[in-house]
């Protein structure tokens, strides 16, 4: 696909799957958090899974982005990045009001670079995809 002419086909699919990725995440923040190991704190895991959670979730916005809006890559990235951040942030204002959850401007910041390193990611991996359908049809 040329970044200039884009395709909007099957953006609709991709942009569900961000709901249903968003609504997931929201529903988790939902709930009141169940007695937890000490280590699980201690060890900075509660970080771990907001990088890893919002590294998928910048993945399914650049999927989704992508097919939506004619730009670069880099564009797409910095797109997916900002509604991430967005999403982060009222995620932690949401916790606020869930009683038994708190808001933690730690999580943010985990789930910011979790999301960067989710669209470092998506295009390393779709420039990798690009270069070997490109080796492909070349022979």
């Amino acid at each position: 696909m040329n970044w200039k002419t884009g395709n909007p086909s099957g953006s609709m699919v991709h942009w569900m799957v961000v709901f249903a990725y968003a609504t997931m995440i929201f529903l988790l923040s939902s709930k009141t958090l169940i007695r937890t190991p000490s280590f699980y704190y201690k060890n900075h895991l509660d970080k771990v899974i907001h990088f890893i959670e919002f590294g998928i979730f910048a993945v399914l916005l650049c999927r989704a982005v992508r097919r939506t809006v004619w730009a670069t890559p880099l564009k797409v990235m910095l797109i997916a990045v900002c509604i991430a951040t967005g999403y982060a942030i009222s995620d932690e204002i949401h916790q606020r009001v869930v009683r038994g959850r708190s808001s933690d401007w730690k999580d943010v910041a985990a789930d910011v670079v979790g999301a960067g390193a989710g669209v470092c990611f998506w295009r390393v991996f779709t420039a990798t995809l690009r270069e070997s359908r490109e080796e492909c049809s070349a022979r």
